[in-house]
């Protein structure tokens, strides 16, 4: 199935995305949408399939396959020696939520994620989660 909406890179006054059909997603299913260049958003996944261009581009990071013993990954990690990455359920947390409000007010004020709600995160972030058990 295929929707038309607004270009998101404002090359094309329209574009249009293909949408799955199947539900509920399982993990897998989710990894497979993923090899064919679907993106999540919340429930939705889609696929971008613009008429006049080919500009949206779907980027996977094979995370196996970097050498983390390469000069150029150790570069990278002494140049962000103080981040720190942890995983955690998709749960609220009030501290997550604040961050989820800055990005959507700092890069989609002119969107229909503006403004955030708590209904709108949970929607989005924990109740969009693919179950990860395998």
């Amino acid at each position: 199935m295929s929707t038309p909406f607004e270009c998101l890179l404002w090359l094309s006054p329209t574009t249009a995305a293909t949408y799955p059909t199947a539900r509920p997603t399982p993990f897998l299913w989710y990894c497979q949408l993923s090899h064919l260049g679907f993106r999540r958003s919340g429930n939705h996944y889609y696929r971008p399939q613009c008429p006049s261009c080919d500009e949206c581009k779907s980027c996977r990071i094979r995370v196996f396959e970097i050498n983390l013993n390469s000069k150029r990954f150790k570069r990278i990690l002494a140049k962000s020696n103080n981040l720190q990455i942890s995983l955690s359920p998709a749960t609220y947390s009030a501290e997550h939520y604040e961050l989820y409000q800055k990005y959507i007010r700092a890069r989609h004020q002119d969107g229909d994620m503006y403004p955030p709600t708590v209904e709108q995160y949970k929607s989005f972030i924990v109740g969009a989660a693919p179950n990860s058990s395998r």
